[in-house]
């Protein structure tokens, strides 16, 4: 994975957006004929944007076809997203589509609704084939079988009888607990008027919570004929719990545009605020019932298509860089899992028809929106991943967003997270800002800049700056440029770099995405995290993040390759400023050797080649069992640690809250002899479940794997890429492997009893059960090969 593995045991369930809905299509000129335009959306949320921006298309009388991809982690959401659309298409009223999907507690006859509805969808959700079949397969398909199979699962929840008392329970405390709190995000609905909406804001997140329905608005409130039922739709998520995870920010109206509610100041008077969340409630329904009526006109007219996948931002996005760029046949091979505590392998299998033109997002996007996803997986990580995969079009945009801040001086913000000067960035992944280029932006800030002054300014704590960038290729716009990059060049989107300089400014980059391993900047942090906590002090990032911006960076620019390598390594190797960066080198070889990057020469060759032609002193195959007794042992291979359930208790006997969000590690050491190392690997696979080795085909096998997680029974499996050859120096029983806590001031003081080592659990190779080495992945074909990364270099 590239970005660090947490252990989250307390989770938050976002089923509806908490920023206004935006135009996907903006920046797309109506003038484009009738292509059909393609949308990736990373981290969808609910369906807000896909709705806004086909009412916004309406209105320029085009005749294209939108096509969208949706991704999301939780299928709870996209699960709600299907059942949302396909109600629509069905004619259903939009009283009853605003009341299952915005409340808590909805009229028993539209429960009945949603049971039925669900019912239908179960019934067409028995395979690909079937779902193609029905009448919802002309507009909605599947990236993946695994989504329509995880979906069906929460359909299939919410066509029960199940009542879920402990939602209605967890409503009320809530409420309690929410108290006279204000609302301060919510001022972002109402644009520039935000002046006057900010005691309405706060009234309507606090009798959303009271009462179940948007602003507790008498007309929804009279229709539930006393308290209502629990609506299922926010009662189920992937909680391993099965508690109720609504967080506590959520406020239906935030997703609607509202400046015309509060183009008054709300009277003084008792019951002025109640007055104006009337108006905003009335707004906000007959947006949503335009919305509904304009996708409702472009299925009709087959004019949208929506296909849905479940899993992770980044797995996806670097999986369609392969499936792009070397035009593979889908569904066939596995490089990587759908997501982080999964064993589900990612294959682009979801389609009946595979030669269809549109059955897979095999060409590149016109648009690509990230949401936020930058604040919680970095953003280099974000750019590196979906930059490739827009394309080349002087229309063509990338959007990030952030919403938490990174920095006091707004106008760093962009830079503090790229660790770079924007222009050399932009220059080195081939996309720019349009900001940065125009001088002018379309996104209005007043709001934000008054979140931020006015109603903030006193908090501790994480604070907030919505912040939306569009990045375009910057070339494009200007034929005067490309004709002087191609006479330069040979191209039309590369710019020379001396290769020194370029490792000198990688080399930046890569010490600002592990500033927090900095011992120098240790104190200068906490000082920052006792007074406010700002998005640049939390970990993002694993050396596998780094080889996918190298890799980004080595198809973007012309260099000299392989010096500027060696003198990037030659600083990696020398540099003393990081505290583990010595234990993560082998870590990064690995992942810019399997992405097809660079190779270093102790993986150019296998361990037998190793021994021959340089001297390493390894330990003879003769004694070694599995693949590292085999003639073809590859450079890389899959280390599998099996952890014991009972020594999971470190985190399950407490609470949530006791235990924080530690990050882990996989630890490799030769504890004996003279040549005597540790390795550390932060990018790696965990799941739970069983796993048997299979010594015919020197690999693992998942048998089953355990859907309570945390919750459940079965033993943690960890797997992790890592170089053989290091398992071959030094005595075999000198080897070991541990699962460990990432070690900061905050995780020594929550785990201080696991001493300073911080080991969940550790082995060596005497326990066969525990500890073993593969050719590959568990459940996953092949491991991204070098030859076919760099085939995709080369394109």
């Amino acid at each position: 994975m590239f970005s660090p593995t947490y252990v989250q045991l307390k989770y938050w369930f976002y089923p509806i957006g908490n920023t206004p809905a935006v135009n996907l299509l903006r920046d797309i000129p109506a003038c484009q004929g009738e292509e059909t335009i393609k949308i990736l959306s990373l981290a969808c949320g609910d369906p807000r944007n896909v709705l806004f921006s086909l009412w916004c298309e309406q209105g320029h009388n085009t005749q294209r076809t939108v096509s969208f991809t949706c991704c999301d982690i939780e299928p709870a959401i996209l699960a709600r997203n299907v059942v949302l659309f396909t109600l629509i298409t069905k004619g259903r009223p939009s009283t009853e589509l605003w009341d299952l999907f915005y409340h808590f507690f909805v009229p028993a006859e539209s429960l009945n609704t949603l049971r039925t509805h669900a019912a239908g969808l179960v019934e067409a959700s028995k395979s690909t084939e079937k779902w193609a079949s029905s009448p919802y397969g002309k507009y909605i398909e599947y990236v993946d079988k695994a989504t329509l199979r995880e979906l069906r699962r929460y359909w299939t929840r919410y066509a029960s009888t199940e009542e879920f008392p402990q939602a209605r329970t967890a409503i009320a405390q809530r409420s309690k607990e929410i108290g006279s709190m204000n609302f301060a995000t919510g001022i972002r609905s109402a644009g520039p008027l935000w002046c006057n909406a900010s005691a309405t804001m706060g009234y309507v997140y606090r009798e959303f919570w009271k009462t179940g329905v948007v602003a507790g608005n008498s007309e929804d409130l009279s229709r539930l004929n006393g308290k209502g039922e629990v609506n299922p739709m926010f009662a189920v998520s992937s909680a391993a719990s099965r508690d109720f995870a609504v967080h506590y920010g959520a406020e239906p109206l935030v997703g609607f545009h509202l400046p015309e509610a509060f183009q008054e100041e709300v009277a003084k008077r008792s019951g002025g605020a109640s007055e104006q969340s009337k108006r905003a409630v009335a707004i906000a329904k007959s947006q949503f019932k335009a919305w509904c009526e304009s996708f409702c006109d472009y299925v009709s007219n087959d004019r949208v298509h929506v296909s849905f996948f479940c899993g992770e931002a980044l797995a996806l996005s670097h999986d369609l860089q392969l499936a792009i760029t070397l035009d593979q046949e889908p569904g066939y091979n596995a490089r990587t899992y759908v997501k982080p505590w999964s064993a589900c392998p990612l294959l682009l299998d979801g389609h009946v028809d595979l030669n269809a033109s549109r059955d897979l997002p095999c060409d590149p996007f016109n648009v690509i929106d990230t949401s936020n996803l930058g604040d919680h997986v970095g953003f280099i990580n974000i750019l590196s991943a979906t930059a490739p995969l827009l394309r080349r079009d002087a229309s063509s945009v990338l959007y990030t967003e952030s919403l938490l801040m990174v920095s006091e001086d707004i106008s760093a913000s962009l830079s503090t997270v790229l660790g770079s000067d924007i222009a050399t960035f932009s220059l080195l992944i081939g996309l720019a800002p349009s900001g940065l280029l125009t001088g002018v932006t379309l996104d209005a800030v007043s709001n934000e800049t008054a979140l931020f002054k006015f109603i903030q300014g006193e908090m501790n704590g994480q604070k907030q700056y919505r912040m939306r960038v569009s990045w375009k290729y910057p070339q494009f716009s200007d034929a005067s440029v490309v004709g002087v990059l191609v006479r330069s060049t040979g191209s039309d989107l590369q710019v020379k770099f001396e290769a020194k300089e370029l490792a000198d400014y990688l080399f930046d980059i890569y010490k600002t995405m592990f500033a927090h391993e900095d011992t120098s900047k240790l104190m200068a942090k906490f000082a920052r995290i006792k007074d406010a906590q700002y998005l640049v002090d939390l970990q993002r990032y694993t050396r596998a993040g780094m080889a996918a911006l190298l890799r980004l960076v080595r198809a973007t620019v012309q260099v000299d390759w392989e010096q500027t390598m060696q003198l990037l390594n030659n600083h990696l190797e020398t540099d003393r400023s990081l505290l583990v960066g010595s234990n993560s080198l082998q870590e990064l070889y690995v992942h810019l050797h399997v992405l097809g990057v660079w190779t270093i020469k102790s993986l150019e060759s296998n361990p037998d080649q190793l021994r021959k032609g340089f001297g390493l002193s390894l330990r003879p195959r003769s004694g070694e069992k599995g693949i590292l007794a085999a003639d073809d042992t590859p450079s890389v291979v899959q280390l599998v640690l099996v952890v014991p359930r009972e020594k999971l208790t470190v985190f399950t006997g407490k609470t949530p809250d006791a235990i924080g969000t530690p990050a882990l590690h996989v630890s490799v050491t030769q504890t004996k002899g003279q040549d005597r190392y540790e390795n550390c690997f932060y990018s790696f696979q965990a799941f739970f479940g069983d796993v048997v080795y299979d010594d015919s085909t020197k690999n693992a096998s998942v048998v089953q794997e355990d859907e309570h997680g945390w919750l459940g029974s079965a033993d943690l499996v960890i797997t992790c890429a890592v170089p053989a050859f290091g398992l071959l120096i030094g005595p075999k029983n000198g080897i070991r492997a541990a699962l460990r806590i990432n070690t900061n001031p905050d995780s020594l003081a929550r785990f201080a009893h696991l001493g300073m080592r911080m080991a969940v659990f550790e082995t060596g190779f005497n326990d066969g059960k525990r500890l073993f080495v593969c050719r590959g992945a568990p459940k996953l074909d092949t491991l991204r090969s070098s030859l076919m990364q760099k085939e995709w270099t080369k394109r």
